[in-house]
């Protein structure tokens, strides 16, 4: 149903990364709530917010690429899945307020949500300050946006502690869960690793036979 949705929302030709971007986002998803041991309703609900959380980046850029028919199919497309909203907001900027304000009412489907997000560049897995680096060379304005709403703190500052507050975090868990990874910088390196050895270990159902 997801993959409905991206297809309706016209994921192709220039936008094609981030159809990928979601996809990518979606199995590192999956993958972390099975190491993770989370409830399979959190998971679920973890996997379907990745898949789903870009899917109108194209009618945002440029509306006029959708005809009434074309914009009434997403609305239905969108309507079918359970998008959780909560987790669909941690990939927002105005995320960083809510964390500033309200940090200990986050959960970790959020932190995972947000994390994940964060370290994500189209379909490639990198470093997180390296990653954050990239964007705000990108959106430097976001710190003027955002002044007064995160107690004139500098966006992009916010971005780097509540990110690696969250790797910190992520890395204890996987840790726990018996993951060998050295240092919470590892992880981006660890999920890579473990994703591209799941893929390579995956056989087809018709060819399990």
């Amino acid at each position: 149903m997801e993959m409905k949705l991206l297809e309706a929302a016209k994921l192709v030709g220039d936008f094609e990364n981030v159809r990928l971007h979601c996809r990518i986002e979606g199995a590192i998803g999956e993958m972390l709530a099975e190491v993770l041991g989370l409830d399979p309703y959190d998971g679920l609900s973890l996997v379907q917010a990745f898949l789903g959380h870009d899917y109108d980046k194209h009618m945002e850029l440029h509306p006029e690429h959708f005809t009434p028919q074309e914009l009434e199919e997403i609305k239905r497309a969108r309507s079918t899945l359970c998008l959780d909203e909560v987790l669909l907001a941690a990939t927002k900027p105005e995320f960083a307020v809510r964390w500033m304000h309200e940090h200990d009412d986050i959960s970790l489907l959020e932190q995972l949500m947000h994390y994940v997000d964060s370290i994500c560049k189209d379909d490639d897995i990198v470093p997180l300050m390296e990653r954050i680096a990239e964007v705000e060379r990108r959106k430097p304005q976001r710190t003027a946006e955002f002044w007064d709403a995160l107690g004139q703190r500098r966006y992009w500052d916010v971005e780097r502690e509540m990110g690696q507050e969250e790797e910190h975090r992520i890395w204890e868990l996987l840790t726990a869960a018996g993951c060998e990874i050295e240092s919470p910088e590892q992880v981006p390196a660890w999920i890579r690793s473990e994703l591209e050895a799941r893929i390579a270990a995956y056989v087809p159902p018709e060819d399990a036979q």
